[in-house]
């Protein structure tokens, strides 16, 4: 009987040494693991032959400790797949009487209702509604539609164009007001009918307020001003390219716009797109804005510069501009309410004019709400003119 306890409490006795023993073990490798295997892996003899571990191309290191995989390639694939069913390629051609040549405009193509309406951003200034253009769009399998021109938004300089059929899929919009500086995106292109889209990484750099849409370097109330800039990978070459977020949403349309022999690349954010689809889809760009000046948009640099009274608002001059254009068109609304060259309009219906709110955009938003109300400085004089929202539309 003592034999058989003794011996129990032996067993019990070397079954606690080991069980020790292997917790010590386990402690030590988790040690290892964590701590001392990856500063060995960051040694130059170690990390040359990847002895240790997987490369550190494309990972991210958390508090120099741990290690996580991110493949960042394969996610914008995923990205592109998912997107690619509503980017389309624009094709516009016109035929011109007076040649045999044919004229064609490119541009990608962005479906944004399941109806088959497509919004777009062509490079050149034309007149493309006119009688002479055909148009032609090709979807993500390589179909050929026939599209019919609906009609392009002055202010925005985005187009909108419409294909029959149904169940299309469109893209989905961002929320633009949410947008900060150094976000990655996703600039897709529709590129051929054999490698259908082509996409590029970049990341967005700054909002420049004073950038205009207008055809000059000049801003123009009848066009948008205000616009993000992005660095991407490579080049852009076509106008219109979806803006993705790395969720897959639209945060704008690329766009291209040229002066002289230079090319200047812009996104107009996705509200913007946004509000442009619903005046189309709710036929309301019967009531065409029109108002008739270019303007310099006045900053902090340019009222030093100048010596201007004011840091903010709409100056109707160029002191550094070659460009032979006029600050108010003639027979213009802006001229008969007496507008002069080198006023600056400070306020719309006591709405300050700001980096924020252009003077294109309140002009737009208020012009639709009646009487007019433009607050004035012409020299030291501050004075006020007042017209009405029907003198502004054509």
């Amino acid at each position: 009987m003592i034999t058989y306890i003794r011996w129990f409490f032996l067993s019990l006795k070397w079954i606690a040494k080991w069980t020790f023993f292997a917790f010590l073990c386990g402690i030590v490798a988790i040690v290892t693991i964590r701590f001392f295997l990856p500063i060995l892996a960051e040694m130059k003899v170690f990390s040359q032959w990847d002895l240790l571990g997987t490369s550190r191309e494309n990972t991210t290191i958390i508090n120099n400790k741990e290690e996580i995989i991110i493949r960042e390639d394969d996610r914008l694939d995923r990205i592109a797949r998912n997107a690619e069913k509503s980017i389309v390629y624009i094709k516009a051609s016109s035929s011109e009487s007076n040649s045999l040549q044919e004229q064609i405009l490119e541009a990608t193509g962005i479906i944004v209702t399941n109806d088959g309406l497509i919004v777009t951003s062509f490079l050149e200034e034309e007149d493309l509604s006119s009688e002479g253009w055909a148009y032609e769009v090709m979807s993500f399998d390589g179909v050929w539609y026939s599209a019919e021109f609906l009609r392009q938004d002055i202010f925005t300089k985005l187009s909108f164009l419409r294909i029959s059929g149904s169940n299309f899929s469109p893209l989905s919009f961002a929320d633009s007001s949410d947008f900060q500086l150094g976000r990655k995106v996703i600039a897709l292109e529709f590129f051929d009918a054999k490698n259908t889209n082509r996409f590029l990484s970049g990341t967005i750099e700054n909002y420049d307020p004073y950038f205009s849409l207008a055809p000059q370097f000049l801003a123009s109330t009848e066009r948008h001003q205000g616009v993000f800039k992005t660095s991407f990978t490579g080049k852009v070459q076509k106008s219109g390219s979806a803006v993705l977020s790395y969720d897959g949403e639209l945060m704008g349309i690329l766009g291209l716009r040229k002066v002289g022999s230079d090319i200047f690349e812009y996104i107009l954010e996705s509200n913007e797109v946004r509000e442009s689809v619903a005046r189309i889809i709710e036929d309301s760009f019967q009531e065409t804005f029109f108002f008739g000046i270019s303007y310099t948009p006045i900053s902090p640099i340019i009222a030093k510069k100048n010596n201007l009274a004011v840091e903010e608002g709409a100056w109707l001059a160029f002191p550094e501009s070659t460009l032979s254009t006029s600050v108010l068109l003639y027979n213009s609304p802006a001229q008969k309410a007496g507008l002069r060259y080198g006023d600056i309009i400070t306020k719309v219906n006591e709405i300050p004019i700001t980096a924020k709110d252009t003077l294109s955009r309140t002009l737009q938003d208020v012009s639709k709400d009646g009487k007019i109300t433009l607050s004035i400085l012409r020299g030291t004089e501050e004075i006020e003119i007042s017209l009405s929202g029907e003198e502004m539309s054509q």
